[in-house]
């Protein structure tokens, strides 16, 4: 009798730790879904010689960022439970480890549209597309970069690593507000170019996640400015 109990518990756990999976999975596959519908690297044809001459002068708009962070991993895992009912249901559940995490970095100094404006700068400086300028001039185009999501997410149901999300949008756009040129580009959860860290080592060295975070953004920029 004991030990058919004892074989219960252990299934009833099992079952669990594979549901906490599952809907750990299911969450990376809608995350996944909807980077799909992002169309990654989409970019509109690249700019000619001609109107490449023309842009003598490019101005950086200040880099517009979402107003909460995107967080998937240890402690999101009740709301993942009942989806997205549940999800709104157990909203402080679902949203305090990544409010925590964001609170952290910014308490650190780390600020994701900070590193956007460097990562974006050098990158268009070593492709050498554009000749961005502190002083425009009254003709000077203009830069805008959105960053669309951020944040950090396990890459699969059974991981306890975090990766770093990340998803651009640029726009270069005319005096008159004509769009020249656009595109956009993310990271996925799999195939990251940034090594995964777990809660704890963010928590231990901070710096990590600016170090996460500026990885994904350097793959990004230097991918469209090659499509630039």
């Amino acid at each position: 009798m004991i030990h058919d109990i004892d074989r219960v518990t252990r299934g009833r756990a099992g079952a669990r730790v594979f549901g906490r999976a599952f809907a750990a999975t299911r969450h990376l596959v809608s995350l996944a879904a909807v980077c799909l519908l992002l169309v990654g690297c989409a970019s509109t044809p690249k700019l000619g010689d001609d109107a490449r001459a023309q842009l003598t002068q490019v101005q950086m708009a200040p880099i517009a960022t979402p107003p909460e962070m995107y967080y998937l991993g240890p402690g999101s895992g009740v709301g993942m439970m009942f989806g997205a009912v549940g999800g709104l249901i157990t909203a402080v559940a679902n949203q305090s480890p990544g409010e925590r995490l964001a609170k952290f970095a910014q308490d650190n100094g780390i600020h994701i549209d900070q590193i956007v404006k460097e990562e974006a700068a050098k990158a268009l400086q070593q492709a050498g597309k554009i000749n961005l300028t502190d002083a425009p001039g009254a003709n000077a185009a203009t830069l805008k970069i959105t960053i669309v999501m951020y944040g950090f997410s396990i890459p699969n149901g059974f991981s306890g690593d975090l990766v770093p999300i990340v998803s651009l949008k640029c726009e270069l756009v005319d005096p008159s507000g004509k769009v020249l040129w656009s595109a956009n580009d993310h990271t996925l959860t799999l195939g990251n170019p940034a090594e995964g860290k777990t809660p704890d080592e963010f928590r231990a060295n901070p710096k990590l996640i600016e170090e996460s975070w500026r990885t994904a953004v350097r793959s990004i920029m230097t991918n469209i400015a090659s499509h630039m």
